[in-house]
């Protein structure tokens, strides 16, 4: 975010808070829709800073039910904000394999505008390239005519620290018990989905325009009957399939997430017994279908696929490995919730509780992540090569907690997708935390196993404050 004062900004701030007045939402409520902290939109809206990039603007103000005209129109006073001359569009570039649906028209300014640096972008090219004859071989082998994939170093992404969402922790209560997980360190229901879905004659048939009149109505409700309900629209099942991104486009490109506070989307595995890893690649489909539409809410993953009873059993070893790398995939894609399916029931392949029994190992393995990162911050996560790491092996690195005063304590979590890889130590390491609760002295070399484990920078082990998770 920048943090600089230039000219134009009293203009940018004032249509921000223009758009946010007329939308009716809080600072809060809109912070949670952009995946903002409230205290970061009141100093966008105040003219206090103004943000680094336009995407940021765009989708606060999407956020506030702007209309794309409007969007365009703030653009100028962003490129003024940020210091005169017009700055490149932050958003991604397209990319080649997006969905076939197409996205709703942009402003015909902004267009105009890329168009432009495309046209500049390309001649320069062409001068290098009439310029340099001798860069490129007369004859090239056909062999390297063939196209290959762009390789980049670094990890999947990076940020500054973020803080690991106390609520992030959940599962689904399939159980009429009114019995609370015993896993987790605190338990109330304070989300409500709209709705569990997929689009099926055995579930809905009806169009998308429909349901997002539907979703409109129920949310009114629900917030009536609880101000402080957080409404998730909806929980959208079936989404390794065309038929269902499609639907997923259309509700999202008829405005139903404005009247919530996040999209439920179900990330599950597309075959039995695949690894939670392979969500990575559901979580990027899904991505580019909101960014198709032009909207970009805060995203939840609320459960599994409906034919999870149908799967088989995990053995006991692999339960606990997926249980904890379920939730540091949801990491991984930058969710803002990731929720188990179900707590409660048996009939799943994975089982955290039983309705009345005792935690499994696999819920004490999520109950210790969720100790290890109790009020952590996030930094970056990647995987395999390009993070610089074997193939294999996947990372997040955070800060851990420790007592007031005190800096926080560099660590990371890292695990295989599959088998074991040995890997050199960092630099800084000094100890090595396991899910059964052992510590043991940094090796020189690391064995990274199916189980994740907590690589700690500094000497000793953190203090560490209990962490609490959410239910739904």
């Amino acid at each position: 975010m920048g943090s600089r004062r230039r000219g134009g900004i009293p203009d940018l701030a004032s249509a921000l808070t223009a758009l946010k007045d007329r939308s009716g939402l809080s600072y809060a409520q809109l912070a949670t829709r952009c995946w903002l902290s409230a205290s970061t939109v009141h100093r966008y809206c105040q003219g206090k800073v103004v943000p680094a990039e336009f995407g940021t603007v765009e989708r606060i103000a999407l956020a506030c039910g702007a209309e794309r005209a409007e969007v365009d129109d703030l653009y100028p006073l962003w490129s003024r904000a940020n210091s005169g001359p017009p700055a490149p569009d932050s958003r991604p570039a397209p990319r080649i394999h997006e969905p076939v649906a197409q996205a709703a028209p942009v402003g015909a300014g902004r267009a105009a505008r890329r168009h432009r640096r495309w046209a500049a972008l390309l001649g320069a090219l062409f001068l290098v390239a009439a310029l340099s004859p001798s860069s490129t071989p007369r004859h090239v082998p056909v062999a390297s005519q063939r196209p290959r994939p762009q390789t980049v170093a670094g990890p999947a992404w990076e940020q500054y620290p973020a803080a690991v969402p106390s609520a992030f922790f959940g599962v689904t209560i399939n159980s009429n018990t009114g019995l609370m997980p015993g896993f987790r360190y605190a338990g109330r229901i304070d989300a409500y989905e709209l709705w569990a879905f997929a689009p099926s004659p055995h579930f809905y048939s009806g169009d998308a325009d429909t349901l997002a009149r539907m979703t409109r109505r129920a949310v009114s409700i629900v917030r009536r009957a609880d101000p402080k309900a957080t409404p998730v629209c909806l929980s959208m099942g079936d989404l390794w399939t065309p038929a269902s991104q499609r639907f997923l486009l259309d509700f999202a490109a008829a405005g139903s997430y404005r009247d919530c506070d996040a999209a439920g989307v179900k990330l599950y595995p597309q075959h039995d017994g695949d690894t939670p890893e392979s969500l990575v690649a559901l979580a990027d489909l899904i991505d580019r279908t909101f960014h198709s539409a032009g909207v970009h809410p805060a995203l939840w993953n609320t459960g599994s696929a409906y034919r999870v009873a149908t799967a088989r059993p995990l053995d006991a070893a692999r339960s606990i490995a997926y249980a904890v790398r379920f939730y540091l995939i949801g990491m991984y894609v930058r969710y803002a919730r990731t929720y188990f399916y179900n707590w409660g029931g048996t009939k799943v392949p994975l089982v955290l509780q039983a309705a009345g029994g005792p935690p499994t190992e696999a819920a004490r393995a999520v109950a210790t992540l969720q100790q290890w990162l109790a009020g952590a911050g996030i930094v970056s996560c990647g995987h395999g090569t390009p993070a610089g790491l074997p193939g294999t092996v996947w990372q997040c690195r955070f800060l851990l907690a420790t007592p007031v005063g005190r800096p926080q304590v560099p660590a990371v979590v890292r695990w295989t997708e599959s088998g074991t890889a040995s890997m050199p130590v960092d630099p800084g390491d000094r100890s090595v935390r396991y899910l059964d609760g052992r510590t043991i002295a940094a090796p020189r070399r690391l064995t990274v196993t199916e189980m994740p484990q907590l690589d700690v920078e500094a000497p000793g082990d953190p203090v560490l404050s209990s962490g609490s998770g959410s239910a739904r």
